[in-house]
């Protein structure tokens, strides 16, 4: 499998991590959406019951014997315990009432139910009796038969007459039971799903981290393999290639017209395999550090001198480092800038506990596959060997600091070499 490839491979992986993640959660809030909605019904009809039950009660109570006061009065409180707080009655020569009215707008419905209200911690029930029908007609004496729908009681309403209106007001019994229970069964609901999605996004970063420490395996795998064969490289070419550059600038010297050419190009050539061979060696080589107390504005100065192009240094800063790696980085740095083109500035800043040395250019910018600038042999260059942003990049990890690279303000490139600063 191709590296192409296998990056597909692992990007799918994470956004299927990521579909499970959030179908998982719409599954999960639709479910408890709906367990609400069946609670808030079943806490309705546990009012309605409840309230049935109190109304049922009190039209048995109008049956009994004595004042519809004292009635009502020992209606409300023996129905107290069950959460009786208020009782009405409409009769025919005004309401009858016991308790605490606990107001809010009258209640009003269809007749022959009951509608039934919560409002806060009360509810609210009112039950309007249908009309009953006419009386029968009288045959030569008293009526036969009570109509239908006609009680006694609360005034003994006449025949034909519809009997009184109830209104109670109650604290419900079974209603927040119902509520409590269901909230904590939502509630645990809701704790699985959230760990279900943080479960999965943590699955999605964990296999992301094994990605990046496989990636980096591999990249140090592959940094290994070609130490090894810089090595076996540097030491079977750098003496034939001394003897050959060597060979071609006698040959140089001694010949004219387009034969001197020719020696001048094998000349060039033999020195270009000499830089190669050099930067191969001093990427392999720059894993170890003798750090000492370092003038940075000195060093940069020096590489600012040694550059082909006008090179400015500003500030000043020092740094524990290694004179000869740093100078080294920051050359490779300032000899892109002069190539991609001028004005160069070496800027150095500090931030904090670290020191840094910006190399700033006004050439084209940064390509657009800037996250492959630091890769070996990666040039966009023609005469580039791809290693210089390499080493600058081992040069700092060596110093446990790092390179930025951006775009730098009125066009050009800007890269950065931090550090810790100098105790």
């Amino acid at each position: 499998m191709t590296v192409k490839a296998r990056e597909t491979v692992d990007v799918a992986r994470r956004e299927r991590w990521r579909i499970v993640a959030a179908v998982g959660a719409i599954v999960l809030l639709a479910s408890q959406a709906v367990a609400w909605r069946s609670l808030r019904r079943a806490v309705e009809a546990a009012h309605r019951s409840e309230a049935e039950v109190l109304l049922a009660r009190l039209r048995d109570a109008a049956m009994g014997g004595g004042s519809a006061e004292a009635r009502l009065e020992g209606f409300l409180e023996g129905q107290r315990p069950a959460g009786l707080v208020f009782v009405r009655v409409y009769v025919p020569w005004g309401p009858l009432e016991a308790g605490d009215d606990p107001g809010g707008d009258p209640l009003s419905g269809a007749t022959g139910e009951a509608q039934v209200v919560a409002r806060g911690d009360l509810v609210h029930a009112r039950w309007t009796p249908p009309a009953p029908p006419s009386p029968p007609p009288k045959r030569g004496g008293p009526r036969a038969h009570m109509p239908p729908g006609w009680s006694p009681g609360w005034g003994s309403p006449a025949p034909g007459r519809r009997p009184p209106s109830l209104e109670i007001a109650f604290r419900p019994q079974l209603g927040p039971t119902l509520e409590r229970d269901a909230r904590t069964g939502l509630l645990a609901s809701l704790a699985g799903a959230a760990f279900l999605v943080l479960l999965a996004f943590a699955l999605t970063r964990a296999q992301r981290e094994r990605e990046a420490a496989a990636a980096r395996a591999a990249r140090d795998r592959q940094l290994a393999a070609l130490g090894e064969m810089t090595a076996v490289l540097a030491h079977e070419i750098r003496n034939p290639l001394a003897s050959l550059k060597g060979h071609a600038q006698l040959l140089e010297e001694r010949l004219d017209g387009a034969s001197r050419d020719k020696a001048e190009r094998i000349v060039a050539d033999a020195q270009r395999l000499e830089t190669l061979t050099r930067q191969l060696l001093a990427f392999v080589r720059t894993g170890t550090v003798h750090a000492t107390p370092l003038d940075l504005a000195a060093l940069a100065r020096s590489v600012a001198d040694a550059a082909r192009g006008a090179v400015t240094v500003e500030g000043y800063a020092r740094a524990e480092a290694d004179a000869t790696l740093l100078r080294q980085a920051l050359s490779n740095l300032v000899s892109n800038a002069v190539a991609a083109g001028g004005p160069v500035s070496i800027v150095l800043r500090r931030e904090g506990a670290l020191v840094a040395l910006d190399v700033l250019d006004r050439g084209p910018g940064l390509p657009e596959d800037v996250a492959r600038l630091f890769e070996p042999f990666h040039t966009t260059r023609t005469q580039g060997t791809g290693l210089g942003l390499a080493i600058a990049k081992r040069v700092m990890e060596a110093h446990a600091g790092w390179i930025e690279a951006g775009d730098r303000e009125g066009g050009g490139a800007r890269f950065s070499l931090v550090l810790p600063e100098a105790d």
